[in-house]
């Protein structure tokens, strides 16, 4: 297992700087996660501390401090309507908007809902049930940070979860 090539060559400069700014909205994006799916955020947590632990991964991983495996950036583009087929249904990807594009509508075909798509939203999503797509986002600029898991790294970290949300997470939190 390695890092991403982003965080090798002439590119690591700027990942890492990419990687402090967001640290702080990674954390409130965690803590997001801990309480719409307790089981998925347990298991990135371990594969996040894992991969600590490994020679191959520790100076990469120290850095980052998303319990996603994955950050997918779209800017400045529309994205056609689609299930992500690499997701698993019971897990929820968190996609969040920047920018200053104030028109963005984040349209849910399948369930007749079209949410605000507007900076600062946060949008908790079993991508891999649900269609989604952006048709338009405005003026101005819109950046979109899609957070997802790979079955593969938490399998391949002995951390994999096929938990479903359910009641029995919360009994005792209140």
């Amino acid at each position: 297992m390695k890092p991403s090539a982003n965080f090798s060559g002439k590119e690591s400069r700027v990942t890492g700087r990419w990687l402090d700014t967001t640290a702080p909205a990674e954390e409130y994006l965690n803590a997001l996660m801990s309480v719409i799916h307790p089981d998925l955020h347990a298991a990135g947590e371990r594969a996040l501390d894992r991969l600590r632990k490994q020679d191959s991964t520790s100076e990469i991983a120290c850095k980052w401090t998303s319990i996603f495996t994955g950050i997918q950036t779209i800017s400045n583009r529309v994205t056609p309507s689609h299930r992500d087929s690499r997701g698993r249904p019971q897990w929820y990807d968190l996609i969040t908007v920047v920018g200053t594009g104030s028109a963005a509508k984040l349209i849910l075909p399948g369930l007749g809902v079209d949410l605000a798509y507007t900076p600062g939203a946060v949008v908790g999503l079993c991508g891999s049930i649900i269609e989604h797509e952006v048709k338009h986002w405005g003026s101005g600029d819109r950046v979109c940070y899609a957070h997802f898991m790979r079955k593969a790294v938490l399998e391949r970290l002995g951390c994999h979860s096929e938990a479903w949300v359910n009641i029995q997470m919360y009994r005792g939190h209140a």
